[in-house]
């Protein structure tokens, strides 16, 4: 025991061991907003769209307009969405059709499907 006493009070702990530099404690060490901080970055501005008559759908612009017609007989709006994929493309009359049968499939994901549900938007 009188030998580890002896070692640090003989400030062996001052003595270079060739280890490279030690780090320093007398700099603070960066903010975190430094750290976090970005060059800042100017984007083009893009035209805002014109305002519409009407409020539309977020959808709308993506199908050409409010009203969806049925993927199968092209006639009737979108009103059934199948189980278990959930594709919305069909009439109910359409949609009851693609459940019956044999080996019902989904037209869309060839997925097995086991009805249609009438959806309300």
């Amino acid at each position: 025991m009188n030998d580890i006493v002896a070692i640090w009070g003989a400030g062996g702990l001052e003595r270079d061991e060739g280890l490279g530099e030690s780090p320093s404690f007398e700099s603070q060490p960066a903010s975190a907003s430094s750290i976090w901080s970005f060059p800042s970055v100017t984007l083009p501005s893009r035209p805002s769209p014109p305002a519409s008559a009407s409020p539309a759908s977020p959808t709308d612009s993506l199908l050409g307009g409010g009203r969806r017609e049925c993927l199968v007989c092209g006639d009737k709006e979108v009103t059934a969405a199948l189980v278990p994929c959930g594709h919305n493309h069909f009439c109910m009359d359409c949609g009851k059709r693609l459940c019956e049968g044999t080996d019902p499939m989904c037209p869309v994901c060839s997925s097995p499907v086991m009805q249609a549900l009438r959806i309300f938007s």
